[in-house]
């Protein structure tokens, strides 16, 4: 893989990213280093206005002459003025690396589209390249610009450096996409855009009673209420199912599906974190109950935290872990939800509620471990039938620990006093850990932070580029398992992968075991034709992705 000097995209700390990530795409995702003289393979075909640019981490954003409307890509101190606008004429795309990078390679433009550039440079030294005359500022930067005029144009262009690069040149046009951008996995649904405004949360997934598969999430094309999709055919093609009203239906956030005794159920939070509700679906989740009050599914009223954790049944009982909530991290409270198998799920009278814990922030005596808050807990039942809520530990110094916290009876929620801190890598992102009656083990999809920098900096000059902290580096999705909940062994460690942390997130997995696999779906955040995500926290896709033959691993 092309290796970027971490001058381009780290100021502080020496770690290695790849080429353009691009299914076929030299560079790619552990794919052979690429000479800088060969082209690229483009992939796709050609519309004849569009212009496409290929290179490692590239921005597609539109000139605006207004501070107020548009920064430089990915760092807030670049603004263009507008002699932008006057130098390049309406409102045109453009495509760009951070200012500390490369920036586009190669670009390649169909029959009816004229390609510009602004450089840094006046001078271009490649005949094919002309100075239009125009120049503009953007912050501190002087760009100049320089029209296309050759004749391969639609077979690729390489961007000419003249000289010692100090910012990322410039590709303009009316039209401009980013080629070869790789697609993980099997794309569910897509968000509106890299930086739309409602983004793909709550992707939950379970296996229906007839046996299709039922996804969900939020923030799918717009919108930012639950929306459902089904395969009939092991996730090869999605659809989507149903119809799900809101104002109706009530759960709007932090929602989790699972099956018992062939019910579907959804059980979440209202709109901003509003009262906890559940309602079934007899139909595979084309329909849904109605949560209208105590006796049809509002479980509890207050304001709570949560997410698409896993149920567990034990003691025959259905457990369920949240958090109180109030406004911040350390405003999360955790408690657990037990019903008997045996009641009406939709009555709040069937649920009791353990103590609301408090005791969330934690120092281990001759440790590294300060723990700062805990949520999005997993109810599980430990080897000996013990329920436990194992918990999201925020850490300061890492992301390597769980926290078990044991439930006494259905009431008593405390420090499981064996060992209630566990070496667990990830265990400051969200994960999901699931019981496999086969193998006897506990296994979990976490985002451990493996790659971070000895030194503990990791920057970008661009927004949200300022110390990348433990708890965002989400670009590594990998496999545990533990035959008792306390000691950890990573089974595969790139499930999902790529060494960009900054615009790559695979984080949020839910998933299932069918049959000899587990299946899954992963809220995503990567780069895509028309640039990247605002960071790795803010998915655009939700994907679905199969674990085969899981065990032999």
């Amino acid at each position: 893989m092309r290796i970027l000097n971490l001058l381009a995209l780290v100021f502080v700390a020496q770690i290695a990213f790849s080429g353009c990530s691009g299914e076929g795409v030299p560079g790619g995702h552990d794919e052979p280093a690429v000479p800088a003289d060969e082209k690229p393979v483009w992939i796709g075909s050609l519309p004849s206005d569009e212009i496409q640019v290929w290179g490692n981490l590239i921005d597609i954003r539109t000139v605006y002459n207004t501070k107020e409307l548009q920064v430089f890509p990915q760092n807030e101190n670049y603004t263009f003025g507008a002699d932008a606008k006057l130098a390049c004429g309406g409102n045109p795309q453009y495509a760009v690396g951070l200012v500390d990078m490369d920036g586009p390679e190669w670009v390649r433009a169909g029959s009816a589209a004229t390609v510009f550039m602004a450089s840094e440079f006046q001078d271009l030294k490649d005949g094919d390249w002309v100075s239009t005359g125009g120049q503009f500022r953007v912050g501190e930067l002087t760009y100049y610009l320089h029209r296309y005029t050759g004749r391969d144009q639609r077979t690729g262009i390489k961007v000419p450096r003249p000289g010692k690069q100090t910012c990322s040149p410039m590709i303009i046009g009316p039209k401009v996409k980013v080629n070869g951008t790789r697609e993980y996995g099997t794309v569910i649904t897509r968000s509106d855009g890299p930086r739309a405004t409602s983004k793909i949360n709550n992707a939950t997934l379970v296996i229906t009673p007839s046996g299709d598969y039922l996804a969900s999430c939020t923030g799918s094309e717009g919108d930012s209420s639950p929306r459902f999709f089904i395969s009939s055919d092991k996730g090869l093609t999605w659809t989507r199912y149903g119809s799900y009203n809101l104002s109706v239906n009530k759960i709007a956030n932090m929602y989790n599906l699972f099956v018992h005794d062939g019910v579907l159920y959804m059980m979440g939070l209202g709109g901003s974190h509003a009262n906890l509700y559940i309602c079934k679906s007899t139909d595979n989740g084309k329909t849904w109950s109605v949560p209208s009050d105590k006796n049809s599914g509002l479980i509890l009223e207050g304001t709570f935290h949560s997410a698409s954790v896993p149920v567990a049944v034990a003691g025959g009982r259905i457990w369920r872990a949240c958090e109180l909530y109030a406004s911040a991290d350390v405003d999360k409270c955790p408690f657990m939800l037990s019903a008997s198998l045996s009641n009406d799920f939709l009555k709040s009278s069937s649920w009791q509620q353990t103590n609301i814990f408090r005791d969330t922030k934690y120092y281990v005596s001759g440790s590294n471990v300060n723990v700062s808050g805990l949520t999005e807990g997993n109810a599980l039942a430990g080897p000996d039938g013990t329920v436990y809520n194992f918990l999201r530990s925020n850490c300061t110094k890492n992301s390597g620990f769980g926290t078990l916290l044991k439930v006494t009876g259905t009431t008593q929620l405390a420090f499981a006093p064996e060992k209630y801190c566990v070496d667990f890598p990830g265990g400051g992102k969200k994960f999901t850990i699931r019981y496999d009656d086969v193998s006897k083990c506990y296994w979990a999809l976490t985002n451990p932070d493996t790659d971070y920098p000895a030194n503990g900096k990791l920057t970008h000059a661009g927004m949200d580029g300022s110390n990348l902290s433990h708890s965002l580096m989400r670009n590594r999705l990998v496999l545990l398992k533990s035959a008792d909940l306390r000691n950890w062994k990573t089974v595969d460690d790139k499930i999902l992968y790529d060494p960009d942390p900054f615009f790559h997130g695979f984080q949020y997995a839910d998933w299932v075991i069918d049959g000899d696999d587990i299946i899954a779906v992963v809220r995503t955040a990567i780069p895509e034709a028309d640039g990247l995500p605002i960071r790795q926290h803010d998915a655009n896709r939700m994907l679905f992705i199969r674990i085969n033959q899981f065990r032999n691993k």
